[in-house]
């Protein structure tokens, strides 16, 4: 697993700051840290300046080659997206706005490597997604416009990897103070950690579906209802999403709950403190 949030670039002339992306990816990581299909000593996380150009390649180089048929590689990123010369493109730590086709990442090299790879169950969180032109410090944007519509129509039959991501290419991906994370990392930590409503979980299980269904629901409502203007931001998916798949197992999760419940539920009416003393007898 490789979980990046950049929230403070190098540039910060080109990039602004993309709020609570460092939290977003710390939280993604430690949700799937419970997962028992996931050795932790295989998470990644990059933070800022650690997100650079070659670093990210490397691990995303390291990870595909490593992983076998029975892996599964999961890839988050909080940050800034873009769209240039037809592709769509992640923005490192080191990026130049003015240069992105070389500075940054693009989709197409990212999904390359996965379907290089001997590892079929592949997964990316992309809470980058921007509408292109000038927006409040609350909204994760670059000029140039993440555009996931791309993304749902060059990558609609592709069996090897599937796609989450926080918004449409003409809308904005929001950050929120209160609940401090971009709003749909926030739901989408929900889901993964089990504190969402229990009808999206299966025997324990968060099917793809399911997921897809609850970011879209509650993403929406919630930048709806908390923007003055209103604003629009609709979750989307791409990949092959004719075969439902499972994201994650949260049964431990249930069981300590479980656990946690039945003590915190345990009470006394009475309490009596026994004392023993106890004489030691000396023979003389």
């Amino acid at each position: 697993m490789i979980s990046v949030g950049i929230e403070e670039y190098l540039r910060t002339s080109d990039f602004s700051k993309v709020r609570y992306a460092n939290k977003d990816a710390s939280e993604l990581k430690k949700a799937f840290e419970i997962d028992s299909t996931i050795d932790e000593e295989e998470i990644v996380h990059l933070i800022n300046q650690q997100a650079t150009k070659s670093t990210i390649k490397k691990e995303l180089e390291k990870i595909t080659q490593k992983a076998t048929k029975f892996d599964r590689i999961i890839f988050f990123f909080a940050g800034h997206g873009a769209y240039s010369e037809g592709q769509n493109w992640i923005v490192p730590f080191d990026a130049y706005k003015t240069d992105i086709t070389n500075t940054g990442i693009s989709i197409k090299e990212i999904l390359s490597l996965f379907k290089k790879s001997d590892c079929k169950r592949n997964i990316l969180f992309f809470d980058c997604c921007h509408s292109g032109f000038e927006l409040g410090e609350d909204e994760r944007n670059l000029n140039t416009a993440f555009e996931i519509d791309d993304l749902l129509y060059l990558y609609k039959d592709e069996e090897y990897c599937s796609g989450f991501a926080s918004s449409k290419s003409t809308e904005t991906s929001v950050s929120n103070d209160v609940l401090r994370n971009g709003v749909w990392s926030n739901f989408l930590i929900k889901a993964l950690t089990g504190n969402a409503n229990n009808k999206i979980y299966e025997d324990g299980i968060l099917f793809s579906d399911n997921l897809q269904n609850f970011l879209n629901k509650n993403v929406k409502d919630f930048v709806k209802r908390n923007t003055t203007d209103r604003k629009d931001q609709t979750p989307t998916c791409f990949g092959n999403f004719t075969n439902r798949f499972p994201i994650i197992d949260i049964n431990p999760i249930i069981e300590q709950k479980i656990i946690t419940q039945s003590y915190s539920n345990i009470s006394f009416k009475r309490i009596t403190m026994l004392s023993e003393e106890r004489e030691e007898m000396l023979k003389v």
